[in-house]
């Protein structure tokens, strides 16, 4: 479990943008009355900008347009029933709640890659897990995205 990073509702997107870049992280969990609420990831965040059409700076758009309430499961919890709880819900991290003290942390996939790799090791082969399936994109429309999304972080 990892120490939870916050950033408040009344921020917008650049602020979370910037906080993400700055801290190195991904996700980032949001804050109302300050009691953690919602969750913003970066893949929220690419899909967000993708979407939207208007001509707003990042600065100009409010986080409540993208935060999203965050999944929770108790410190007790197994960890297997978290990765099921992940899978199940196409999600890749879940707020750990204390009973007095509302989310103290948050798991992430990689905090269970890792744990599994620590744990279970040689229980099971590569080939046994794996799926064929993958997804690509082309180069030009990653240049494209990379441009929409410079072009909102430095307008003109």
């Amino acid at each position: 479990m990892n120490t939870p990073i916050t950033i408040d509702m009344d921020s917008t997107i650049g602020d979370v943008t910037k906080r993400m870049l700055d801290k190195k992280i991904s996700r980032i969990l949001v804050t109302e009355n300050e009691k953690i609420t919602s969750i913003i990831t970066e893949k929220d965040l690419g899909m967000f900008l993708l979407k939207d059409k208007s001509d707003r700076t990042l600065q100009q758009i409010p986080l409540n347009e993208l935060a999203r309430p965050v999944m929770i499961i108790t410190q007790s919890e197994e960890t297997q029933q978290c990765a099921r709880m992940m899978l199940e819900n196409s999600i890749g991290s879940v707020g750990i709640t204390s009973d007095d003290k509302g989310i103290v942390g948050i798991i992430t996939k990689t905090d269970l890659v890792r744990d599994f790799a620590k744990n279970h090791q040689n229980e099971k082969i590569v080939g046994k897990c794996m799926t064929a399936h993958y997804s690509w994109v082309y180069l030009d429309v990653l240049t494209k995205l990379s441009q929409k999304c410079l072009r909102r972080i430095y307008p003109a």
